[in-house]
């Protein structure tokens, strides 16, 4: 048998059906329990624009400021501590100690790569659990 486009993508629709376990293996939001996104996510661009109530995995650089506020930026500026550069979302229910290691100077914390928060959009929000790193 020949794998052909069409029946690559339906293998990959069963696998992705299989991966899902049981209706009993959903948290109380109709979500998976463990919380977790696997895939390329979405700028924070898209997920502003989304009009989508599930959780979102979204694309971008996790900043707290000297106050302690959270934020999920597209882009960091190139000053020294670096700042949100672009588009950004605040951020509730994400302790920065969860965040793993990030990059300090004059109060300021930063991922110095870009990391992936699975969430949702509520009042122009990203608000996550405890397991959406």
């Amino acid at each position: 048998m020949r794998l052909t486009p069409l029946r690559t993508l339906a293998i990959l629709v069963l696998l992705s059906a299989c991966s899902l376990g049981q209706a009993g293996d959903r948290g109380q939001n109709g979500t998976r329990g463990d919380s977790t996104g696997v895939g390329p996510g979405i700028s924070i661009d898209e997920a502003l624009a989304s009009s989508l109530d599930e959780p979102l995995l979204i694309n971008g650089w996790l900043v707290v400021s000297p106050q302690g506020d959270v934020r999920l930026c597209s882009a960091l500026g190139e000053s020294n501590p670096p700042s949100c550069a672009g588009s950004s979302l605040p951020i509730t229910g994400l302790d920065p100690d969860d965040a793993g290691e990030l990059a300090k100077a004059g109060g300021v914390q930063w991922s110095e790569e870009s990391i992936q928060l699975l969430g949702t959009i509520k009042d122009g929000r990203l608000v996550v659990s405890a397991t959406s790193l």
